[in-house]
């Protein structure tokens, strides 16, 4: 499928969301779709959109798949490169020198990126713009672990300080009263495991924070996602998490669109700004109640492609496409394009789920007894409301296959690992 503009873009991780709404959308769009993939059962590698798949090292090995990028990038100038996850963010901006001289790219700076994927980093930004955020400790001894403790009274949320570089670990955990502080914290710490080039970059991240819990976060979560141009404004889209899993401290299964705070993305403006940030982005904010109830307090920033993205591709938000007429220069075609996305009302009534998880889901808490006849019935009815434009994250009539690969991949690893199974589904943890 060569592109009609001549252009091409190389992804990679084919099992993320983000990957395949780029995929399709950018090959929607007249660009050819390669993917750099090492595992044969994922879904991006099915698509009938994708041009051609390349065999490469595991992106966990920095080492061997940058010299493997390199290497593509010397063979095939001018491709689109445009990262997928906070690993790739960061390496494409560490090693940009390296890259622009083949590729083509939009990318601030490693500063930049480093600064909005370390959460102390970005808190510290935050609290000199007076943008607000979840009351955070950040230790570095056993003395600050237990003053933190103590200011925050269980329960408290351990999150690691960024997911860069993060071979070994987890989203985060909740202590509770029950717990001994020192000891989950320690424990905590022991299990996250990361790259040895981050470590020599920044030792502290093997230190993990120390958070305020909101308990009505399940269904509280406010995400605003988008285009930041050159000059900082934002072209974007608002949704709610409504459903996650684990439904206590989990990823986002369930959306709902709902209207842009214009007060939020001034102060996103005036943080993509100070730290010098453009491109594609998602920010996530916890509500202090749920109901919308409060001030909603930033908690992430995204500095790259992102797990929903095709909820915004489907509510008239191009961001791939965008992103590449960026790269190229092509400041009409992406006046054009952002004027387009700004017509289209952002509080248009919309959803956005994976069916098949979500039945899954919605399956074992009955047999658990944690989703009551009731529930179920409110969820097929969300999940069929005629208001709604509903899209589901992996099906798409035109391109099927994505879909039962990522049934069929799943499947089989909840078989190999029940007790995975068993936690997530059924017990909630």
């Amino acid at each position: 499928m060569k592109g009609e503009h001549g252009a091409s873009t190389l992804l990679n991780l084919g099992d993320y969301g983000g990957t395949l709404a780029a995929l399709r959308l950018m090959a929607r769009r007249g660009v050819s779709v390669h993917l750099a993939e090492y595992r044969r059962w994922v879904p991006s590698r099915h698509s009938r959109f994708l041009s051609r798949t390349l065999s490469c090292p595991p992106p966990s090995d920095w080492t061997a798949f940058m010299q493997w990028l390199f290497a593509y990038g010397e063979a095939h100038p001018g491709t689109f490169l445009y990262p997928t996850s906070d690993d790739m963010a960061w390496l494409y901006a560490q090693y940009a020198d390296r890259l622009r001289p083949h590729f083509l790219l939009w990318q601030p700076s490693a500063r930049v990126i480093y600064t909005l994927l370390n959460k102390k980093l970005l808190s510290q930004v935050c609290d000199q713009l007076s943008i607000a955020v979840p009351r955070t400790y950040f230790p570095t001894s056993r003395e600050e672990i237990e003053e933190g403790s103590r200011q925050l009274k269980a329960p408290y949320l351990l999150k690691p300080l960024t997911q860069i570089g993060l071979k070994i670990g987890h989203k985060g955990r909740i202590v509770t009263a029950k717990d001994d502080p020192h000891s989950a914290y320690e424990a905590f710490k022991d299990q996250l495991v990361y790259q040895p080039e981050l470590l020599a970059y920044d030792e502290t991240v093997a230190w993990p924070m120390m958070q305020e819990y909101y308990a009505g976060a399940m269904q509280s979560i406010v995400s605003i996602a988008g285009f930041v141009a050159a000059d900082g404004s934002i072209v974007a889209r608002s949704s709610r998490k409504v459903l996650q899993r684990p439904r206590r401290l989990g990823i986002g299964l369930c959306f709902e669109s709902i209207p842009l705070d214009a007060a939020l993305v001034k102060d996103l403006e005036r943080l993509c700004r100070h730290v010098g940030y453009y491109g594609i982005f998602e920010a996530e904010f916890i509500e202090e109640a749920a109901g919308g109830q409060g001030r909603r307090l930033l908690i992430d920033f995204n500095p790259r492609y992102y797990g929903q993205m095709g909820f915004e591709i489907a509510r008239g938000l191009p961001l791939p496409y965008l992103a590449l007429l960026a790269a190229r220069g092509s400041g009409a075609e992406l006046a054009r394009e952002l004027e387009a996305a700004r017509l289209i009302p952002s509080d248009r009534l919309a959803t956005y789920s994976t069916t098949w998880l979500l039945r899954l889901s919605l399956f074992a808490g009955w047999i658990s007894r944690k989703h009551s006849g009731a529930e179920l019935l409110r969820w097929r009815r969300w999940r069929f409301d005629p208001r709604h434009h509903y899209t589901d994250a992996v099906y798409d009539a035109q391109d099927p296959r994505p879909y039962f690969i990522d049934m069929l991949v799943n499947g089989a690893r909840y078989l190999r690992h029940p007790r995975d199974f068993i936690r997530k589904f059924f017990l909630d943890t």
